[in-house]
This record gives structure tokens, C-alpha cells and sequence, in this order.
């Protein structure tokens, strides 16, 4: 498998499937990330990071089949918009693997507080939606969800998505 992992940071999650795929790239906004990630790889034939956002990121090496983007669409300023770049980059059939806070569904100090911590560029930006909200961007983007699952209440979803075959 060719992969694609968008918002990789030190790429562990990379480099722990490396000896898996023929081929896996890690993207990541963060120039100091992605130093880290590349010091962390450089005797790892098979994988490459590069600095470059999902909607950013061109390159030949694609269609994937398949994308990783672990922990990151919350922290998005336009899910939605990674959301149709990774089904755009993705072969027909290849799988979108996510895990994603909906914070949209938790309630408390944390809901409250992020808004203000985001303002005050205390905290890092962080969406509020549900997961039936985000399973519905999946499949307006012409994603089919093939399995979802949550370890724990106040965990984040995780999400095994295929685009169609026609596309």
C-alpha cells in the first residue's frame, strides 16, 4: 500500500507502520515537527516527511490507498475541506482512517474553557461538532463509514471510511 498520513507530527504512527506499506509519506504544517520526524526515519528506506498541509500538499506520488489523519480534524480550521482533499487524493476504494474529538458531545469545563483558551491563543483551535455531525461531512464528501468506535466516553471516535468505487 501507498499511505498518506496529514498532520503526522514526530511521526511515530509513521514509522510504526513503515514495515507494513510499500510506501508511506507523513505531512505536517510544522516545519519543527517534521525535523524531528525526519531525524527519527533517516535510516527507514520506505517513508518520507515533508512540510505541507492536506490541502497544500502536492505531490506525484499519489492516488494513496490510504490516509491516516489521526487526531487532527478537530484541530482544523475546515474539516470539511481535508475532509474532500483526502477523498480527491484517495484510489477508488482506498480507506480514510481518522480518530477525531467531537467535542460538540462533551459537556463540562473543558467545552467552555476552549473557546476562551483559543482566543486568547492560550490553547490551540479546536472544533466543536458531534460525531453524527462529522460521520454526515464523511458521507456528504462521498465517504462510506465502514466502522466506527469510541474506547471510551470521553475519548475521541475512531472512523475506517472507503470512498466508492466510481469515484
Amino acid at each position: 500500500m501507498k499511505v498518506l498520513e496529514f498532520g503526522c507530527g514526530t511521526g511515530s504512527t509513521a514509522l510504526v507502520h513503515a514495515s507494513e506499506v510499500a510506501q508511506i509519506t507523513g505531512i505536517d504544517y510544522s516545519p519543527k515537527m517534521i525535523a524531528i520526524a525526519k531525524s527519527k526515519s533517516s535510516a527507514v528506506e520506505n517513508v518520507r516527511f515533508e512540510t505541507s498541509t492536506l490541502e497544500d500538499w502536492n505531490s506525484d506520488e499519489g492516488p494513496y490507498d490510504m490516509i491516516l489523519g489521526l487526531n487532527v480534524l478537530h484541530l482544523l480550521p475546515d474539516h470539511r475541506q481535508a475532509i474532500e482533499v483526502a477523498h480527491r487524493l484517495l484510489k477508488p476504494r482506498g480507506y480514510l482512517v481518522t480518530s477525531t474529538a467531537c467535542l460538540g458531545e462533551m459537556g463540562g469545563v473543558i467545552k467552555r474553557i476552549l473557546p476562551i483558551g483559543s482566543a486568547l491563543r492560550l490553547l490551540p483551535y479546536v472544533a466543536h461538532f458531534t460525531q453524527s455531525e462529522l460521520e454526515a461531512d464523511f458521507s456528504n464528501a462521498g465517504f462510506s463509514v465502514l466502522q466506527s468506535w469510541k474506547p471510551g466516553p470521553e475519548q475521541g471516535v475512531f472512523h475506517i471510511h472507503q470512498k466508492s468505487d466510481q469515484a
